[in-house]
């Protein structure tokens, strides 16, 4: 189904048409189909993996692999892309868990050295004040998207 634009007078009930015409329309904005409105700085690619000692995909969208690199006290992980960037200028976010699931600890995930249009390192360590020497994370996950 295509995008078609609709308008609704506010405050009316909508019939079980108008209901599946904005499901359609979310659809075409997900799907990138013609007509719909162009949406900048969606998410082109994510990832989430168990990260204790490997790196094993729980889910993902446009990754092909994540391999583990580092050892018990680094946490570096190569994140292969399906699909490669225009260029090595997209931008990454990332988030973790620990073992325990606290999230209320002191997060160091950074890209690592090596970033391309194809792959890129993730470096991830968690801290806290009581433990300055930092442990692997039990999840991690990145999203990434391409600069307009």
């Amino acid at each position: 189904m295509a995008f078609t634009p609709l308008t609704f007078p506010f405050g009316s009930k909508l019939t079980s048409t108008q209901l599946n015409q904005v499901q359609g329309n979310f659809t075409a904005l997900a799907q990138r189909q013609d007509g719909a409105p162009e949406m900048r700085g969606i998410c082109k690619r994510f990832v989430t993996f168990f990260s204790s000692g490997q790196a094993q995909i729980i889910f993902s969208q446009g990754v092909t692999s994540v391999t583990f690199a580092g050892d018990s006290t680094h946490a570096t992980y190569t994140i292969n892309w399906t699909n490669s960037f225009q260029s090595a200028k997209y931008c990454t976010n990332f988030a973790a868990v620990s073992n325990t699931g606290l999230i209320n600890r002191n997060f160091n995930l950074m890209g690592g050295p090596n970033k391309s249009s194809t792959a890129m390192d993730v470096y991830a360590r968690l801290s806290d004040e009581n433990n300055t020497q930092g442990i692997n994370p039990q999840q991690i996950t990145v999203v990434a998207w391409e600069r307009d």
